[in-house]
């Protein structure tokens, strides 16, 4: 895979949030992201998605085999691979408990990191809507997103989805994850290459780029104040023992 050594840096240009008000649908955001002042370059993810049903003509992804999507997955979810400024004795894995926000954060780490483990780098499906996902990781016990984006894979066939906020037991099919989320006949779906990160970045990019420092730690502190606030033990859970196990 090639890379470009280039940091998403954390300003309002490049972090798009995912977080949506329940009370505001989709359509508000996406307006408001094709409106504001960055520049798209070439089709983006937003601007390629369709409306989904199980006929869409979606771009295929990256193929893997059934013993590639069980390595992988179990890497993305359980390996400690990120230094923590505030705890730099306390690796992290990704932001998977913190559901509120920065899902493509996760996707982005989790590619770099399999790249890393000499695994292909998986596509990504970016999911638009109202979108609402039952967590016990956020207040209302319901995180609620405009868009979502997750790694995807073909394998023998089938259009598998990991994406361990969602379901940390295992890969879903293309149809269960957007199932978890709402009705899929309501939402519009892209797939896109294995370096396209935002809503507004190029579909078609391919090439890795790095996560600024100061955006990933923001996120780290984020998952640990948020399990902390909602009485967990933020140091078993992102610890040696996660939910999972």
């Amino acid at each position: 895979m090639k890379w470009l050594w280039i940091v998403l840096v954390s300003g309002q240009a490049l972090a798009m949030s995912a977080a949506r008000d329940p009370r505001v649908p989709y359509e508000v955001y996406e307006a408001e992201a094709q409106h504001d002042s960055e520049k798209i370059w070439g089709t983006s993810a937003m601007s390629k998605a369709i409306r989904y049903d199980k006929r869409a003509d979606l771009s295929q992804p990256v193929r893997w085999t059934p013993e590639q999507l069980d390595a992988a997955f179990k890497m993305i979810r359980d390996d400690r691979f990120l230094t923590w400024q505030r705890r730099a004795d306390f690796p992290r894995r990704a932001s998977w408990l913190f559901p509120a926000d920065g899902c493509y954060i996760r996707a982005g780490l989790a590619n770099q990191y399999l790249d890393r483990k000499q695994i292909p780098a998986a596509s990504k499906i970016f999911a638009f809507g109202d979108l609402l996902v039952d967590t016990p990781y956020f207040v209302t016990g319901r995180a609620s997103w405009w868009y979502h984006v997750a790694q995807v894979v073909d394998v023998n066939g089938v259009k598998m989805v990991l994406d361990p906020a969602v379901e940390a037991k295992r890969a879903l099919t293309m149809d269960e994850w957007l199932a978890r989320m709402g009705d899929p006949k309501k939402m519009k779906v892209s797939i896109c290459g294995q370096g396209t990160y935002l809503p507004k970045s190029r579909c078609k990019d391919t090439a890795l780029f790095g996560i600024a420092p100061e955006l990933l730690n923001k996120t780290l502190d984020q998952e640990w104040d948020n399990l902390s606030e909602l009485k967990f033990d933020p140091d078993t859970l992102l610890g040696d023992a996660p939910p999972w196990k």
